[in-house]
Parts: C-alpha cells; sequence; structure tokens
C-alpha cells in the first residue's frame, strides 16, 4: 500500500519551493492536500478495495437493488403475462397462415385436377380435400396445444418471480 501512496504522492503534493522563498512557520507541512483528508482519503480506499475483495472471495452480491425491489416481483409477473400474451398472438397468427397455405395448396390441387375428365377428375379433387381436412385438421390440433403450452410457460415464469423474492 506503501508504494502506491509513494508513487501517486504527485497527486496532493506540490513541489516544495526553494528555502529562500518559504516562511518559517510552513516548513513542518509541505503545501497541498492536509495530511487528514489524505489520511481519510486513504482509509476509505483500502474499505472499498477490501470491502470488494471479501465479496469477491466469499461469493456474496454487497450491492443489489434489483432483488430488494418492492416491485420487482410485480414486474417480473407483468413480464411473464406479456410474454404469454405474445405467445398467444404467435399461436393465433401461425394457425391463420396455416390456413391460408392450405387453402392456396388445397386451389392449386384442385386446378390441377382440371385437366382431368370425368371419374378421374373426381378422384383427384375428393383426393385434394382429403388431403386439406387432414392437413387441416392437423394445424387445429397444433392451434389447440398451442395456447396451454403458452399458459403453462407463463405459470413456471411466475412461480420463479415468488421464488426469487
Amino acid at each position: 500500500m506503501r508504494r502506491w501512496t509513494d508513487l501517486l504522492r504527485f497527486l496532493w503534493e506540490e513541489d516544495v519551493s526553494p528555502r529562500e522563498e518559504v516562511p518559517s512557520r510552513a516548513r513542518d507541512e509541505p503545501r497541498g492536500v492536509p495530511r487528514p483528508l489524505r489520511l481519510a482519503a486513504r482509509f476509505a480506499m483500502t474499505g472499498v478495495v477490501a470491502t470488494s475483495l471479501m465479496g469477491q472471495v466469499v461469493g456474496i452480491r454487497l450491492i443489489a437493488p434489483v432483488d430488494a425491489a418492492p416491485s420487482y416481483q410485480a414486474q417480473c409477473i407483468k413480464g411473464c403475462n406479456d410474454a404469454a400474451e405474445v405467445c398467444k398472438t404467435n399461436c393465433r397468427s401461425s394457425f391463420q397462415n396455416a390456413q391460408k397455405q392450405l387453402g392456396q395448396q388445397l386451389s392449386t390441387c384442385q386446378t390441377s385436377c382440371n385437366s382431368l375428365r370425368g371419374k378421374d377428375r373426381d378422384n383427384c379433387v375428393r383426393s385434394c380435400n382429403q388431403s386439406y381436412e387432414s392437413q387441416f385438421r392437423t394445424a387445429q390440433q397444433n392451434n389447440t396445444n398451442c395456447a396451454p403450452a403458452c399458459e403453462q410457460q407463463a405459470n413456471v415464469c411466475r412461480d420463479n418471480c415468488k421464488g426469487k423474492t
């Protein structure tokens, strides 16, 4: 510690003026920062460094205002609720996109059947319709499972928020 203060002494001590210019009463203490203030600054710096190092070694967080804030739990739960709403909105838009895509596929399939005649055309259209219905049921099932999954995820998130207080 002494080495640091010696190296940084230029910060608080001014050069001593030549002997003939210095009044007799100022010879005891050099000009610059007074000794009590230097000691107080050194003590404060030592305390901060020691406390920080102790926190690092022991592994504790010395300052955690986020965890201590009373509104943290409410903000956390609000974040979970917002995430659940976004998830449900994504489920709905995903289902709507799947509906559009399946409708386009059905239309394309039925258009390709127009070149056929008679029973072949009827079988082709029936095949297109069956394929559409099967894929549509799958999309509906995925949509039905999506919202509860979002809610379950939100419940886990809320439980984690309550555990942090």
